[in-house]
């Protein structure tokens, strides 16, 4: 820029004259600058104008220092002097508009604008003066007051812009500008830290990310991604300068790590046992390899740890055995080497073969209610007792028994029982007591477990050679049903179970071969099955155990009596009806007197609480047989009368339908019955007719019942009688209906029967009988169809054709003989 024609002649023109005399008057009047500013402005685009608005403006500030306008008039003219220069070619013009600000800012330090018109200046034209730039963005964040976000945005982009150190110290400066990692945005965090990576600022990265997961703020990336980047830093730097506080920092990284994210344990050790390993830390490899087995708890890691476990291992054979081929001159450093590598292969044999064992760990670690776990643990150390011994301790003292489980048919007792078992084989039969007595006084989620420890416990004392064996393995069972006295409702329940009674009850019984002890045996057996009655937890198959006991025995009436109190015990039919059954047979086996025996018949078939009609027909039946083998005929068939109207009353009152249809079968069987039984004629006659007007009997039975009754007469040479019934029963159904086929053939039959018996007059009958039934289910059929949904008969067509089966001749009959 050439300063040497500013003359003063070619700067203030004429018509600048009356702006020059009143600016002398007042020069401190920033109107008359600003007014002599824009006469100047508004002249033609020239060099000389350039010059004049510097002249205006050079004045203007001089005399109205703190005008911001015109400090911001002047920048952009000396803006516009280098707006196409380059600035390694004109430093020096650079150099006066860098003036002309810093002149401003001297008195205007507070001027966001000017500020940022100067910090954009320089970063847009000055970028090689990158300290000068970084200099005045610090002057600029110092001197301002207020928001200075636009002065960061423009800091920021330079830094972004630089790269490098200047990068990371801007990005840092603005970190602590948002008030450190517990006030900055997530954002800007995880800029800083990409910041630190890529220009490789290891040391300030480890401290920002220790910072940053020590803290609870929010982030926009998962704290474990930040986790994992911040070992990869460490591991960057480690292999370049490695220390030991570099070892300990990746060691507090990785154990924080897997105490926030017990989820990725497997991969958290693994980077630590390949870091140690990098870093030539065997001893620790192998120490944090066994921590991961030790710790995890599921298969996915535990596979993933053990298999790099092992190769690691292998490549330390390998090494070492690299190592003493290569070595062929000292011989002390062979034999050394030779008996690390026989330890180690000795170590990695040891450590393949635990691999079951390790997974058991894990296993039982993961789930340590898991029974099936806990088994397998135990078949693992099947051969050595000193293992097996403490796992069924370790066992017991862990497992919940409220949420024990498995996956197949093992449980709680078993567990138990097995822990017993393995001393009493043993004969060490007081432990074996121990641990039993230990075990019924355990927590247990079912009675039924329960109920397999005492029994267990008892045979198991049976099974001992020592004396009174016996006496002692029944005296637990009796000790639990008779003197129990526990506040636990579940061992409380143990005294009415049903299972333990059985059992207690078949050992009475094992001891009744005893000749010495017998009839005492024999008591006590009843008195545990009258105690079951008494109780109440006898179920119909213990009442007819006991009986069978008492017959065993020859105690034949007082088994009667123990029917006699199940009948009384139970109010479901079908379980009395399976005591009547068994208690009327062994009655009639015994030779009751037939009074006494036709009472129980009674009792069981017409008194109130007696046999129900569904399940009656078989004791009719076992009573008429019973009459019948005593000679009394008619009483037979009368039972069977009795029986018929037992099941018709029944019927009435039964409510569900497979009731009543079973209740017909049963009372049509006793009718057939009843007609094979009785042999007089006039009798059978008679009972014929009562059962063909039973209006109970379905269709089916009907038309059945009088197809023999057919028969009968027409035996007895009754044609009219048979002509009758075949006229009673062909009424009852329509004959076009051919979904009943029973109908069909009494028809057919019935024209056989006019063939064989008739004659023409007698078969035209039938025909006209038939057509006349035909007529009449067919009108009630039209007359349903004429019903309306309200039950109205709909009107008739007035002066509509008849059918043709009004007009048709009743007398006309189609012969066909």
């Amino acid at each position: 820029m050439n300063y040497d024609d500013w003359t003063l002649d070619r700067l203030v023109a004429p018509a600048d004259m009356a702006l020059e005399h009143e600016l002398a008057k007042n020069p401190h009047d920033l109107a008359s600058w600003q007014a002599y500013y824009r006469l100047v402005e508004a002249a033609e685009t020239s060099p000389e104008s350039v010059q004049k608005k510097l002249f205006v403006l050079e004045r203007a500030v001089q005399a109205v220092p703190r005008s911001a306008e015109m400090w911001l008039l002047y920048t952009d003219v000396a803006e516009s002097l280098v707006e196409h220069a380059s600035y390694y070619h004109h430093r020096s013009d650079f150099g006066v508009v860098n003036s002309v600000y810093e002149r401003a800012l001297l008195l205007l330090a507070d001027n966001h604008q000017l500020w940022q018109r100067y910090l954009r200046f320089l970063t847009s034209r000055q970028q090689c003066e990158v300290t000068f730039i970084r200099r005045r963005f610090n002057r600029a964040l110092l001197c301002l007051k207020g928001s200075v976000a636009a002065i960061w945005q423009l800091y920021l982009a330079f830094g972004e812009a630089v790269g490098g150190l200047t990068a990371c110290h801007v990005w840092s400066k603005y970190l602590q500008y948002l008030g450190g990692v517990e006030h900055a945005d997530g954002g800007h965090i995880v800029l800083v830290l990409a910041q630190y990576v890529q220009n490789d600022q290891y040391l300030n990265a480890i401290a920002l990310y220790r910072a940053v997961l020590a803290s609870s703020r929010d982030l926009p990336v998962s704290r474990l991604q930040l986790l994992n980047e911040y070992l990869e830093v460490l591991v960057d730097l480690s292999k370049t300068s490695p220390s030991a506080s570099l070892t300990n920092h990746f060691e507090l990284a990785v154990k924080d790590a897997i105490a926030l994210y017990p989820d990725q344990l497997g991969p958290l050790y693994l980077q630590l046992t390949q870091f140690m390993t990098e870093q030539g830390h065997h001893a620790k490899s192998r120490h944090y390899y066994n921590q991961a087995i030790l710790h995890c708890d599921s298969v996915r890691d535990f596979v993933m740890i053990f298999d790099a476990w092992t190769q690691f291992e292998e490549s330390r054979l390998t090494e070492l055995s690299e190592a003493v081929e290569n070595n062929n001159t000292d011989e002390a450093a062979i034999l050394d080497a030779l008996a690390s590598l026989d330890f180690r292969m000795n170590y990695l044999d040891n450590l393949i073969s635990n691999r079951p064992f390790l997974l058991n760990d894990m296993m039982i670690r993961k789930d340590p209610n898991n029974l099936d776990h806990w088994f397998q643990r135990i078949d693992l150390h099947k051969d050595n007792l000193d293992k097996v011994l403490p796992t069924y301790a370790q066992a017991l003292t862990q497992i919940n028994p409220l949420k024990a489980h498995s996956g197949t048919s093992n449980t709680l007792p078993k567990l138990w029982i097995n822990y017993a078992r393995v001393y009493s084989s043993r004969d060490d039969w007081k432990t074996a007591n121990l641990i039993f007595s230990k075990s019924v006084t355990s927590t247990f989620r079912s009675v039924d477990e329960l109920v397999d420890l005492y029994i267990e416990w008892t045979e198991s004392n049976l099974s001992a050679p020592f004396k009174d064996a016996d006496t002692k393995a029944l005296y637990i069972v009796q000790q639990v049903l008779f003197e129990n006295k526990s506040k636990d409702e579940l061992h409380a329940s143990v005294s009415k179970n049903l299972r333990l009674w059985s059992f207690y009850i078949d050992l009475l019984q094992s001891f009744i071969e005893d000749d010495e002890k017998q009839a005492e045996n024999i008591d006590r057996v009843c008195d545990a099955y009258t105690k079951m009655i008494d109780i109440k937890i006898a179920s119909p198959k213990t009442i007819l155990s006991f009986a069978s006991f008492l017959q065993l025995v020859n105690y034949n009436e007082r088994s009667l009596a123990v029917y006699e109190s199940g009948l009384r015990l139970f109010t479901d039919s079908e379980l009395r009806f399976e005591i009547w059954n068994v208690y009327l047979s062994k009655a009639i086996s015994f030779g009751l007197d037939i009074e006494r025996t036709r009472d129980l018949f009674d009792t069981c078939l017409f008194e109130n609480n007696g046999c129900p009609a569904s399940l009656a027909k078989p004791f009719i039946l076992l009573y008429s047989n019973f009459e019948r083998d005593h000679g009394f005929v008619l009483k037979s068939l009368k039972v069977i009368k009795q029986g018929i109207k037992k099941l018709s009353d029944g019927w009435e009152l039964a409510i569900s339908k497979e009731q009543r249809s079973k209740i017909l079968n049963d009372k049509f069987d006793l009718y057939t019955i009843l007609f094979i039984s009785v042999e007089d004629i006039e009798t059978k006659r008679g009972l014929y007719e009562e059962a063909v007007e039973d209006s109970q009997l379905s269709l089916d039975q009907l038309i059945r019942l009088s197809d023999e009754f057919i028969d009968f007469e027409v035996q007895q040479k009754q044609i009219s009688r048979a002509r009758g019934l075949f006229k009673f029963i062909c009424k009852l159904c329509n004959p076009k209906n051919n979904s009943l086929i029973r109908i069909s053939q009494i028809w057919a039959k019935w024209e056989t029967f006019e063939v064989d018996h008739g004659d023409e007059i007698t078969y035209k009958e039938m025909l006209r009988f038939k057509r006349t039934v035909v007529d009449e289910f067919e009108k009630v059929s039209k007359f349903n169809e004429q019903l309306n949904p309200m039950g109205f008969v709909k009107g008739e067509t007035v002066g509509g054709a008849k059918d043709e089966e009004e007009v048709r001749n009743p007398e006309e009959i189609d012969m066909d003989m």
